[in-house]
């Protein structure tokens, strides 16, 4: 992490109102978001799935409103404010990873040398396009992506293992299919109260630096 960073974007938070305290979440990538059974995962386990959940809303956001994309992020839904089921999808995502990649582990299951040749060559071309900001935002190199397309991938191939062991047909197996839900009932699942303070959707965003 570079100093320089963490001051500017301090800089940039403190400017939209979010006070001299505000949560920088390149400096608390070590921190523990989420415990699954016995293993931690930091925020530097989640920031690839941050980085896509980001890209994949903003994208609608801007659809939303092109002027404003940060009231996209504001929107009741069912209730419930739209950033807090997206922070609570980025959660269920590695979960159903985690979980998927021990069970895959256990059971003998690896990715072919071919198909970590393919994650790299993938992995290399996502990062280069990345911007500074968004590498920068949770110091993100090209190991780090490569990481988690691996966990990815590996993840993937458990399921189709999981649907034949379960008899259930692949969306089954996706973080709100029925026999995943029924699979997670048990594991213990325990999220950190630190989850709360990371600011989801101005993480690697620059457009979306204001208060919801």
């Amino acid at each position: 992490m570079r100093k320089a960073l963490a001051i500017l974007l301090t800089s940039c938070l403190v400017l939209t109102g979010c006070g001299k305290d505000a949560f920088v979440p390149a400096e608390h990538l070590q921190d523990t978001m989420v415990t699954v059974d016995d293993t931690e995962l930091k925020l530097d386990d989640l920031a690839f799935v941050i980085l896509e959940t980001e890209k994949s809303v903003q994208k609608q956001a801007v659809m939303y409103n092109e002027k404003e994309p940060d009231a996209y992020w504001r929107l009741h839904v069912n209730g419930r404010f739209l950033k807090d089921m997206v922070m609570e999808g980025i959660i269920d995502t590695a979960v159903h990873d985690t979980l998927f990649c021990t069970m895959a582990k256990e059971s003998g299951i690896t990715l072919s040398e071919e198909e970590h040749d393919l994650i790299r060559e993938k992995a290399s071309a996502y990062f280069a396009d990345l911007t500074t900001f968004e590498k920068e935002s949770l110091d993100l190199d090209e190991a780090d992506i490569i990481k988690a397309m691996e966990r990815i991938g590996l993840s993937e191939k458990y399921s189709e293992f999981f649907c034949i062991e379960h008899q259930c047909e692949p969306e089954e197996a996706r973080t709100d299919g029925a026999a995943y839900r029924a699979f997670l009932e048990s594991h213990r699942i325990t999220v950190a109260p630190d989850w709360n303070k990371v600011p989801i959707g101005r993480v690697t965003l620059w457009e979306n630096l204001t208060d919801y």
